[in-house]
């Protein structure tokens, strides 16, 4: 199920910050970058809704968008003849 793993790994930060609050504030980076990874992962296969198990979560929704959101772009910029005219740089819209 989408999201399902990510969704157990916020819970286990949870955990860990009742005992470690180090190890919780690497394992919520872990998990916002996962959330991301998801929403990335979703727009390559033309998925455009927050998998349901994110529901009620703000990290893991604002996350997955980011993810979703940068990967729309650079999909994007990967099809712009200006952004790959071999300069390296992106065009006038992308820049």
């Amino acid at each position: 199920m989408r999201g399902l793993d990510i969704r157990v790994m916020l819970a286990q930060a949870r955990i860990a910050a009742v005992y470690d609050a180090v190890q919780a504030d690497e394992m919520h980076y872990d998990v916002r970058y996962e959330a991301m990874a998801q929403g990335m992962r979703d727009a390559r296969d033309g998925i455009h809704h927050v998998p349901i198990l994110f529901n009620g979560e703000k990290l893991l929704i604002s996350s997955w968008y980011d993810g979703f959101e940068s990967e729309l772009e650079r999909m994007e910029m990967d099809d712009c003849p200006e952004c790959n005219d071999g300069t390296g740089n992106p065009c006038s819209v992308h820049g």
